[in-house]
């Protein structure tokens, strides 16, 4: 999927820094091949985030990205910081 989204690397990293609102991505310090590519939609992650086990610290939420702290899908699993942005037909999705 990544392929059909017509930006670099850096023009990606800043829509989710400036969607976020927040260095969530350091451009100097990743790799596009760090993300997740979905055709979810930023909606079906707000609603999916209610049967998570831990829904997480909402930061902030727009109409093209979701950005959560210390999220937990399932029990058991680490919690960990979700950022999703919306590139049109595509989301990409950074957990760290």
């Amino acid at each position: 999927m990544r392929d059909k989204v017509q930006l670099s690397d850096l023009e990606i990293a800043t829509a989710f820094n400036n969607a976020c609102g927040d260095e969530v991505i350091d451009p100097e310090g990743w790799e596009v091949d760090d993300l997740s590519w979905t055709h979810e939609t930023v909606e079906d992650f707000v609603n999916g985030r209610k049967s998570w086990a831990e829904p997480g610290e909402l930061v902030s939420r727009g109409e093209n990205h979701l950005y959560v702290l210390r999220a937990q899908a399932r029990k058991g699993q680490r919690r960990q910081t979700v950022a999703i942005v919306d590139f049109g037909e595509y989301r990409a999705l950074w957990m760290l």
